[in-house]
């Protein structure tokens, strides 16, 4: 009888054991995102990494910011089209990541001619002058396997389209994708 008393308490501490250990374990699962962001909205690495999986579109009075260190997946053909403003904010350290979800390339940033155009203001700080910036820039971002080129794609091909649009871009990398260079298209 005391044999399986000792079993018992070893059963019920294990129990706890495992149910602590479980509680502690922290699962990461995609994010998933498509359609109108129509307000603010922030993106944060603890909820990385932001799946695309249709086309999304920052309207005119939007402002979707993402932090550093995100990763955002964009399925096959998907594009972020910009009709307000992008604010990518990675740093040295943690670069923002812009790849494909799937091996198919993804489509690509559109900057419409109705996105907020970047703009330098100079102002003096410690250590002498800084700048404040407002508008669409993406800093310090690697982007990846992008430019997919669709028969109903109005980008060509192009990772970055510039519609009449001046974002500004500090410090990315364009790797394996259809057409690396940010070029600028009408149409």
């Amino acid at each position: 009888m005391m044999m399986w008393k000792q079993q018992a308490f070893l059963g019920l501490i294990v129990s706890i054991i495992l149910l602590v250990s479980l509680s502690a374990w922290e699962v990461q699962c995609d994010t998933l995102k498509s359609g109108e962001i129509t307000g603010s909205e922030t993106w944060v690495i603890g909820n990385s990494p932001y799946v695309i999986d249709d086309n999304l579109i920052i309207t005119a009075q939007a402002t979707l910011t993402i932090s550093a260190g995100v990763e955002v997946l964009l399925h096959p053909s998907v594009d972020i089209i910009v009709e307000g403003t992008l604010l990518v904010s990675g740093t040295f350290a943690n670069r923002v990541l812009f790849s494909n979800y799937s091996t198919l390339p993804w489509g690509s940033i559109v900057f419409e001619s109705s996105s907020v155009p970047s703009t330098f203001t100079p102002g003096v700080g410690i250590g002498g002058y800084q700048f404040s910036e407002t508008g669409c820039y993406i800093h310090y971002c690697d982007i990846e396997n992008g430019g997919y080129i669709s028969p109903s794609s109005s980008s060509f091909g192009m990772v970055i389209v510039l519609a009449e649009a001046a974002p500004s871009f500090q410090h990315c990398s364009f790797s394996t994708s259809w057409d690396i260079q940010a070029t600028a298209a009408q149409y």
